[in-house]
């Protein structure tokens, strides 16, 4: 699944121009309609009708499993992934778009690293809504959904929600989670089936920079406490 970053932003300004009018008139109801005609339906993709559904209690990571997994080093980040997956580092404009690839290697891992405050350096109207740095920009972000959108703020995050999740499968199993471990603190969206797992990891590093990791394992061998152990293995070389 992916969205043209065009059609996120001009969607994005539509918003912001006639949104005002919306929000005062005609209020949550029609602002949902007005949202969903530019990005979807969300029976159509779940992810965007989701929101938090709790937290993993992640365990203590298997050394002995990271032992076996092999160091990858992409620019400036340093990664340890299982021999048969390819890490691509990607890359983003101003505006923060992801460009996720698609080769035919369909065990692959994709990351992305920003420095601290990133978010909100780039978005520092979000401030307005008490939203103070990247942890809770991200927070807020995983939290929105279609049928909460009340105002010009939930529809922003909701926007941003669609630039964060890649191709994540059917979405029969799909959840998002919080998660804390080994000095990493974020938010996991991921789906295990028969056919293949993927998992979308955004998470703030001990530096309280950024990590975006996004995992796609066709066929299945990770599950998420593997996938997890991974991302304990992530850091940056800055």
């Amino acid at each position: 699944m992916r969205i043209k970053p065009l059609k996120i932003f001009s969607t994005l300004i539509f918003i912001g121009l006639s949104g005002w009018f919306i929000a005062i008139f005609a209020g949550p109801k029609l602002l949902q309609m007005y949202v969903r005609a530019g990005l979807g339906n969300g029976k159509d993709q779940p992810v965007f009708s989701m929101s938090i559904e709790g937290k993993i209690q992640a365990p203590v990571p298997n050394q002995s499993y990271i032992d076996q997994l092999k160091q990858f080093q992409v620019e400036n980040v340093k990664i340890s992934v299982p021999k048969e997956f390819t890490v691509v580092k990607q890359t983003s404009t101003k505006r923060y778009y992801k460009k996720w690839h698609k080769p035919e290697n369909k065990a692959i891992i994709y990351v992305v690293h920003q420095p601290k405050d990133f978010f909100i350096r780039l978005y520092p109207e979000v401030k307005k809504d008490a939203v103070v740095n990247d942890y809770q920009f991200i927070r807020r972000t995983m939290q929105a959904k279609i049928s909460e959108v009340k105002n010009l703020h939930d529809a922003f995050f909701l926007i941003i929600k669609t630039i964060f999740t890649p191709d994540v499968g059917e979405q029969e199993n799909l959840k998002i989670m919080e998660f804390a471990s080994a000095g990493k603190k974020g938010f996991v969206t991921y789906n295990l089936s028969k056919k293949g797992g993927y998992f979308n990891f955004n998470f703030i590093g001990e530096k309280a920079d950024y990590f975006g990791v996004y995992i796609k394992d066709i066929p299945p061998t990770l599950d998420l406490n593997k996938a997890l152990d991974i991302i304990s293995t992530i850091e940056s070389t800055n």
